[in-house]
């Protein structure tokens, strides 16, 4: 049967970032005033987000024909795909040493997101009247990738991907609440772009080593393109 090939879902405490996430942010935040005339504060701030993801336990299971077809666990002395008893439909068996805490995943998927920002504020007092302006912009990228089926073959993998910006600006007039009635007068601008991208792909293994029909009952079938 093929061999196990283990990634750890912890890394060691020695390496810089040791865990499953190693995230950091960062915000500053500057003021400027000219007495009660005019003030403005600037903030900028980012996050940036790296994860390792996409990891699943896996075991193997097929499908029970004393129980309605319904999923089982594959016992270690059966032997339902004509591979190997305790194997799956590729041959592949799980060790009975096999750690909870690791993965069978040929390859080690990953989450990372960075965002970046910042906001401008600025309000200028004239004749009793207040004018508030706020510029926004902030820009969010994620690329995400995964081995779905979580074993050692090169059978099933999934990715998505976002990079998106944005931009708006307010304006707005008011009165401060003098006098009688309180008035709010001003314009919104938005504009966003951003380019998304998500897909899935089978691995040369998942054609090469399923052969058509091969399944208790006929019931696994293959993939007629890629």
């Amino acid at each position: 049967h093929r061999d196990l090939h283990s990634f750890p879902t912890r890394r060691s405490s020695d390496l810089k970032g040791g865990g499953n996430s190693n995230s950091r942010a960062a915000r500053l935040q500057l003021r400027y005033e000219t007495g009660e005339a005019f003030d403005a504060t600037l903030n900028l701030h980012g996050v940036i987000l790296n994860d390792r993801d996409g990891l699943y336990k896996f075991l193997n299971v097929y499908a029970d024909p004393n129980d309605h077809l319904l999923s089982a666990y594959v016992p270690a002395n059966l032997n339902p795909w004509g591979t190997c008893d305790g194997c799956d439909i590729l041959g592949y068996r799980t060790p009975s040493s096999y750690n909870y805490y690791t993965s069978a995943a040929d390859i080690v998927g990953y989450n990372k997101e960075h965002m970046l920002g910042s906001t401008l504020t600025m309000h200028g007092r004239f004749d009793g009247l207040t004018l508030t302006s706020i510029s926004d912009f902030s820009q969010y990228y994620k690329d995400y990738n995964e081995d779905s089926e979580s074993t050692p073959q090169d059978l099933t993998q999934f990715w998505t991907s976002v990079d998106t910006k944005q931009y708006s600006q307010e304006l707005h007039l008011d009165n401060g609440g003098d006098g009688k009635i309180r008035w709010v007068a001003g314009v919104y601008y938005l504009q966003m772009s951003g380019n998304y991208d998500e897909g899935s792909g089978q691995g040369d293994q998942y054609f090469a080593d399923i052969p058509p029909g091969l399944g208790p009952n006929g019931k696994i079938g293959r993939a007629s393109g890629r």
